[in-house]
């Protein structure tokens, strides 16, 4: 038999280790986009070095690469091996970088070209609603000339018939 008052106290503990626990770990989302964020600061900075700080490290690797492949180059003409744990070491992060700096610059032009073309969508739809404003006044002109037109003929059909009440009358 379980006891109906414990329930809700284990029920509270759950809730409240979820809780803690949602709140110390981050989700992938959330790191792109704190990434994201940071690269956003990086490009409103003012600062050279801050802007550039991508391009330099990515070239910084590609050279230690290069660097390394030379030196392998120069110990095999000496008949000796470059240790392939060093190679790993140098290969792996060069290779991982350069996939996180094409992609992050992908990921910039993607949100600039996003950007760019809800731009365009709102132009676009502010410009529908003028023209829209532009028809409406149009109806409205052709409506008053309509009206105006009914009105002269109205006034003609009633001066007719008061010359012939005058005509009739005399």
């Amino acid at each position: 038999m379980t006891n109906p008052i414990a329930l809700p106290d284990v029920n509270e503990t759950i809730e409240k280790v979820g809780t803690v626990a949602d709140d110390l770990v981050t989700t992938r989302e959330e790191l792109e986009q704190q990434v994201s964020d940071r690269h956003k600061i990086d490009m409103l900075s003012d600062n050279w070095l801050s802007k550039s700080v991508r391009p330099i490290a990515f070239l910084s690797a590609q050279a230690l690469f290069v660097i390394t492949i030379l030196c392998g180059l120069v110990l095999a003409w000496f008949e000796k091996s470059i240790d392939p744990y060093l190679l790993g070491a140098v290969i792996g992060p060069t290779v991982t970088y350069g996939g996180f700096y094409f992609n992050s610059r992908k990921g910039e032009k993607i949100a600039v070209n996003n950007a760019r073309a809800l731009v365009q969508m709102q132009e676009a739809k502010v410009k529908e609603k003028e023209v829209e404003v532009e028809l409406e006044r149009q109806k409205e002109r052709v409506e008053i000339k309509r009206s105006k037109r009914m009105q002269k003929k109205l006034d003609r059909l009633k001066i007719k018939e008061l010359n012939q009440e005058l005509k009739e009358g005399k």
